[in-house]
C-alpha cells in the first residue's frame, strides 16, 4: 500500500467519514476492517515503509497462521479429514 493510500485509510478509520471521488457529500461510516498480508509489518514499520499509527489501528486482534507447507506433518491429517468430509463418511 502506498504511503498516500495508508494515510487515506488511516483517516477513514480515525474520523469514520469520507468523501467519494468527485463527490461533495461527506459520508459517515462505522466499519470493521479485516486485513491480511504475507509481509512482516513489524519490520516494515521499523524501516519506515508502513505507518506505525495505521499498524496500531489494524493490529487490534492479530491471527497468525503458518503457511500450509511449513508443518508438513499436518498434511496427511488434513488430507484424511477432507477426503472423509467430501466422501460423506
Amino acid at each position: 500500500m502506498t504511503p498516500l493510500m495508508q494515510s487515506k485509510v488511516l483517516r477513514v478509520l480515525q474520523d469514520k467519514r469520507f468523501e467519494r471521488v468527485g463527490g461533495t457529500e461527506t459520508i459517515e461510516s462505522d466499519v470493521w476492517i479485516v486485513a491480511a498480508t504475507n509481509r512482516d509489518l513489524d519490520a516494515m514499520v521499523a524501516s519506515g515503509q508502513f505507518r506505525a499509527d495505521l499498524y496500531f489501528r489494524l493490529n487490534g486482534f492479530p491471527i497468525l497462521l503458518l503457511p500450509l507447507a511449513r508443518p508438513r506433518s499436518d498434511i496427511p491429517l488434513l488430507v484424511e479429514h477432507f477426503i472423509a468430509l467430501f466422501n460423506g463418511s
